[in-house]
C-alpha cells in the first residue's frame, strides 16, 4: 500500500526554490494541505494531497484563487479558478516539486 507523499519535506524544498511568499501545510479530512501564497498577484495555490478511501493513491489537486477570494469552508472549499488533478503515487518528492513548480500560473 502506497502512504502519501511526505508533504512537510515537499513544503519545505518549495519554500527552499524563494519563488513564494510563503509555503504553509494543514491537515484536512482527507489528507493534507499545502498553502502557497505566490508573489504574483496575490494568488493563493492550494494542493491538496488526498488518500480516497477506496483506492490507496496520492493525488494533488490544484485550486488557484486571488487573495481577496481565498476562503476554505467545512462545506465546499473553495471556487476554483483552475483545477489540475493528478495521480502522483509514481513520483518522487523532488518531482512532485518539479511538478508543483511547473504548475504555478504566469498570469
Amino acid at each position: 500500500m502506497k502512504t502519501l507523499r511526505p508533504v512537510n519535506k515537499i513544503a519545505e524544498k518549495l519554500n527552499e526554490t524563494g519563488l513564494f511568499e510563503w509555503v504553509k501545510t494543514d491537515d484536512w479530512c482527507l489528507g493534507k494541505l499545502i498553502e502557497i501564497q505566490t508573489k504574483r498577484r496575490g494568488i493563493v495555490m492550494v494542493a491538496s494531497f488526498c488518500r480516497k478511501p477506496d483506492r490507496p493513491i496520492c493525488e494533488i489537486t490544484y485550486y488557484w484563487l486571488p487573495r481577496s477570494e481565498w476562503r476554505l469552508s467545512d462545506d465546499d472549499c473553495v471556487r476554483e479558478i483552475e483545477d489540475k488533478r493528478f495521480n502522483f503515487s509514481a513520483l518522487t518528492s523532488d518531482q512532485v516539486v518539479d511538478e508543483i513548480i511547473k504548475a504555478v500560473p504566469q498570469w
